[in-house]
């Protein structure tokens, strides 16, 4: 016992420090390092050259007992084959669901979340489960959302990427953390039998969730999503999960070998690639026009079809939040109006009067509608309508319709727009 406290001691105040990784992690180099899971400790390596396993590895990866072999990948086949055992019938939502599994396998930066919704049997699972199977295999395949803080963190933590299935709502201290999770953060908790002592857990993964309906319309955590939206399969086309499952495993090792030969090419292009102009995820963005031309899909048709599906979370926010969708009705109809947060609280109840439907869901202050307004004023602008806060007179809320080509920037000293 005490030849091991004194080597335990030596380790942790002399010894070289090691940074553990969770099936992926990016070296100094630039090298990317994909952990294969195997009791042979192999890893592939991942360079703008190319792609080799290599048995001899100069990291550290953590393993988890939940943490299933991936298989090993071969060269020759194609990414874009993996559609066959997914239901995705939208182009734009094709050309995203590609990206995102070349760029997934990119870690050192924050990653979207699938967002897939769907009604029964438009196989929501079976893309979960093959999305898992190819980034980071899982014994436990996808898993339910539990409602205690603990338990997620350890599962945010433990993984590489996790998918949550049949989510059916997402409140809304679990949406700030998987926001979170998904952009990086630390999070600090008291360490066993002790008061005050605190150990930090940094948590950056890669999170996807499916359920019938959009379970979370929370603006911050949609703005760092992609939407797949799935219809009912076609009974002619049906299949049974042990059909399906069979012929995908025959062609994984191809998909998985195709897929780190875009990562290579990603990462050759990624360097000279200049956008105009950046969304939320910014990074995911970049690698994923690099991904699109390694692909041969094209970096622009990706960037459009990336911004198509940003408008549609915006118009999932403002359809599913009453305050947004009245403000939008507002600046549809009036083009321009302004008032303070108890006036404009009091037009909204009076909207919702003359349609006849009950207000029990406008917030019951004026001050909690201030809050909800700025909560929702950036999704408003994608659908063209602006709100904001009068430049002398803070109480005043301005809502205008940005697309008439009426400017109103000098409100305060020109007066109301015409």
């Amino acid at each position: 016992s005490t030849a091991i406290n004194a080597i335990e001691g030596r380790a942790v105040f002399d010894g070289q420090e090691y940074r553990l990784s969770v099936r992926a992690t990016r070296t100094e180099d630039g090298a990317i390092w994909y952990d294969l899971g195997d009791d042979s400790w192999r890893a592939v390596k991942v360079t703008k050259e190319g792609w080799q396993i290599q048995e001899k590895i100069p990291v550290l990866f953590r393993r988890y007992s939940h943490l299933d072999a991936q298989v090993d990948p071969v060269a020759g086949g194609r990414v874009e084959d993996v559609l066959k055992f997914v239901n995705i019938t939208d182009p734009d939502q094709k050309i995203l669901f590609l990206v995102y599994l070349v760029v997934a396998m990119i870690p050192g930066f924050p990653h979207p979340m699938p967002f897939v919704f769907g009604p029964q049997g438009s196989a929501k699972s079976s893309l979960s489960r093959i999305l898992r199977k190819l980034i980071d295999p899982s014994k436990l395949d996808v898993v339910s959302l539990t409602r205690h803080e603990k338990d997620l963190l350890l599962q945010l933590a433990h993984q590489y990427f996790l998918f949550f299935d049949n989510v059916s709502d997402i409140p809304d201290w679990i949406a700030d953390l998987l926001c979170r999770a998904i952009t990086g953060a630390g999070v600090a908790s008291r360490v066993l039998y002790t008061n005050s002592d605190e150990v930090i857990q940094n948590i950056r993964t890669n999170v996807g969730v499916n359920g019938i309906n959009l379970s979370c319309s929370k603006p911050d955590l949609l703005e760092r999503s992609i939407l797949f939206e799935l219809t009912r399969m076609d009974k002619s086309v049906r299949k049974n999960e042990d059909e399906l499952y069979a012929e995908f495993e025959a062609e994984r090792p191809m998909i998985l070998g195709a897929m780190f030969d875009a990562v290579a090419k990603t990462l050759e292009l990624r360097d000279s690639v200049k956008l105009p102009s950046l969304p939320r995820m910014a990074d995911f963005a970049a690698y994923g026009y690099a991904a699109a031309e390694a692909l041969g899909i094209g970096g622009q048709s990706f960037m459009d079809a990336y911004y198509r599906n940003i408008n549609s979370q915006s118009s999932a926010v403002i359809d599913d939040n009453l305050v947004a969708s009245l403000l939008r009705d507002i600046a549809n109809v009036s083009v321009y109006w302004e008032g303070t947060a108890d006036e404009l609280l009091k037009k909204m109840k009076d909207m919702l009067l003359e349609r006849q439907v009950a207000d029990r869901e406008l917030p019951p202050t004026a001050s909690a509608l201030s809050r909800e307004v700025n909560k929702v004023s950036t999704p408003l602008l994608d659908e063209e309508v602006s709100v904001s806060h009068h430049p002398k007179q803070r109480r005043v809320i301005i809502i205008r319709k940005m697309d008439t080509g009426t400017d109103c920037a000098s409100v305060a000293d020109n007066g109301p727009c015409p």
